[in-house]
C-alpha cells in the first residue's frame, strides 16, 4: 500500500505497524521493501503502536489485520477506534479491512462500533461479496465527514450515518 500511495500520491509519508518481524524481513528480502523517511515500519501491535503517531497527523488510516480469518478483537474495539480517530486530522478516513463468514454479524457489530466513534460509516465491497448471508471481504470506512459514496458505487452496499 505505501508504494501505491507514493505513485497515485507523489510525495506522500506512510507509517506501517506490523505485528509480524518475519512480515517485515520477507518484504524486506523479497519485496523489494525500502525504509526511508517518507516510509516508515514499526514492528510491534497496532493498538500500542497506534499511541506513538503524532495526533492530528494522518490523512488516512488503514486497518488490514488478520489473525487466521478475522481481525485480532482488540482491534475492533472502542478504544482502538478512539485512538485511530485521534490520529486522523480533520476530515481523515479510517479503512479496514474485514472478513465476516459468519452470518454478517461481525460485520453488523464493527459497523456499529465504527458507528459509534464516527459520523459517517460506509461498507465497500464487490457485489458478489454478500452471498447467502455470509461476507468474503468488505472494506469499512469511517470519517467525521460525509463520504462520497457515489465514487465507489454500485459497491457501496450499506451507508450509515
Amino acid at each position: 500500500m505505501p508504494r501505491y500511495f507514493d505513485a497515485v500520491r507523489p510525495g506522500s509519508r506512510s507509517t506501517v505497524l506490523e505485528v509480524d518481524p518475519a512480515v517485515v524481513r520477507i518484504a524486506k528480502r523479497d519485496l523489494a521493501l525500502r525504509t526511508s523517511p517518507r516510509l516508515r515500519v514499526s514492528v510491534g501491535d497496532a493498538r500500542v503502536g497506534i499511541r506513538t503517531i503524532r495526533p492530528k497527523s494522518m490523512d488516512l488510516a488503514i486497518g488490514d489485520a488478520f489473525s487466521d480469518l478475522s481481525v485480532p478483537w482488540h482491534l475492533t474495539t472502542r478504544e482502538f477506534n478512539a485512538a485511530i480517530d485521534q490520529t486522523l486530522r480533520p476530515g481523515g478516513v479510517y479503512a479496514m479491512n474485514v472478513i465476516d463468514n459468519g452470518r454478517l454479524r461481525f460485520l453488523r457489530a464493527e459497523l456499529a462500533t465504527l458507528a459509534d466513534r464516527f459520523a459517517w460509516v460506509v461498507a465497500i465491497s464487490a457485489p458478489s461479496t454478500f452471498n447467502h448471508g455470509f461476507a468474503d471481504n468488505v472494506v469499512l470506512a469511517a470519517s467525521h465527514r460525509q463520504l462520497d459514496t457515489r465514487r465507489c458505487a454500485p459497491r457501496c452496499d450499506r451507508t450509515a450515518s
